[in-house]
């Protein structure tokens, strides 16, 4: 086998990806260039063959020069499913470690990777003269240099321009607007969210669409807080709950906002005051947002006209009321609707007795 010149910078192909590579003996340094299409377990392997070393000697040696300035990728450990990887970043000495990680696994997370965690101490390493935060970071094998290196990237810039931390329709709403929709990644369902991956198909299933579109709405509506409802987002249950796992753009129709509020003004009663229903351009196509502000309680219940019965069916003789809590819907019993309509008419008769469920006369025979 022929040895690499052990000083010069020279291209080496694996897998028919040409790279650049220099190698002193002791230290190898990659410029990744094209290789960010290859594996890293590719690239290990690669650079053992061509060099001469094993898998492990060239962990030991190998810097990957990437995104961050002044600070390579070094591959510290290969496992037979994953990879961990050691890198750094000045920005994040800037924040306390617990915030750079949920920055740093958010990224990871999006890219199907796993956990970080910080090496260094609170003041960083020192390497020319300037100090860096030490972390670490496990992928899958699989995952491309290419992916590793843009979250390395992100992981740098969001230390740098951290986010807002999601907590209102209106932070969302503003993210949108600003084409950032990938910041709602690892984002979860609750009480004021509801993410889908597709649109309502009112060509394909026109009733049934239509009824879900308004209870969806009506959900919010009967909510205390009201909510927004994403339509370009997929989810994925994880840890007890649906969180967005993905961006998954959609080819809207034309007019797909005044159908929609035409759907949800003819089915949910009463109106519902406020609804906003914005498209957001992404990548690919776009995503839509169903804003539902906190409604009047004295307008409480909003009604739906039809259901859906058990097995899929369309009922519109049916009359529905939904609200939701926590990341999930739940049905407004029947003793609650007829506690609220005896109660409104012991007030419109003037009787001062208070009426509700533990007050109503037993129907038992």
């Amino acid at each position: 086998m022929t040895q690499a010149d052990p000083h010069e910078p020279h291209s080496i192909f694996i897998r028919g990806v040409e790279i650049q590579c220099s190698w002193d003996g002791r230290d190898i340094e990659v410029h990744p260039g094209q290789a960010a299409s290859l594996t890293a377990e590719d690239l290990v392997d690669g650079l053992a063959e061509h060099l001469g070393i094993s898998a492990e000697g060239v962990c030991e040696r190998l810097a990957i020069f990437g995104p961050v300035e002044d600070f390579p990728i070094f591959i510290s450990k290969l496992w037979e499913g994953s990879i961990k990887f050691e890198t750094a970043s000045t920005a994040a000495l800037m924040l306390p470690h617990s915030e750079f990680i949920e920055i740093a696994e958010a990224t990871l997370w999006k890219i199907n990777c796993g956990s970080a965690r910080v090496l260094s101490t609170d003041g960083g390493v020192l390497v020319d003269s300037k100090h860096f935060l030490v972390y670490e970071f496990v992928v899958a094998k699989g995952v491309s240099l290419g992916q590793v290196l843009d979250a390395v990237r992100l992981i740098d810039h969001g230390a740098r321009f951290p986010m807002p931390k999601v907590s209102s329709p209106r932070i969302l709403l503003g993210l949108l607007a600003n084409d950032r929709s990938s910041a709602l990644l690892g984002l979860r369902e609750s009480d004021w969210l509801d993410a889908k991956s597709g649109a309502y198909d009112f060509r394909v299933h026109k009733d049934a669409a239509r009824v879900s579109l308004a209870q969806d709405v009506a959900r919010f509506a009967n909510s205390e807080r009201g909510g927004i409802l994403l339509l370009g987002f997929a989810t994925r249950f994880e840890d007890g709950g649906e969180t967005i796992s993905s961006v998954v753009p959609i080819s809207f129709d034309a007019g797909v906002v005044d159908s929609y509020r035409k759907t949800v003004d003819e089915r949910v009663y009463p109106l519902v005051d406020g609804l906003e229903i914005q498209r957001f351009p992404v990548e690919g196509g776009e995503v839509l947002a169903i804003t539902v502000p906190p409604q009047p309680e004295s307008n409480k219940p909003y009604l739906v006209q039809g259901g859906i019965l058990d097995g899929g069916k369309y009922d519109g003789g049916v009359i529905s009321i939904v609200r939701r809590r926590g990341d999930g819907s739940i049905p407004i019993r029947a003793a609650a609707v007829h506690a609220m309509l005896a109660a409104g008419r012991s007030a419109l008769l003037g009787s001062e007795t208070p009426v509700g469920p533990d007050t109503l006369p037993s129907t038992a025979t």
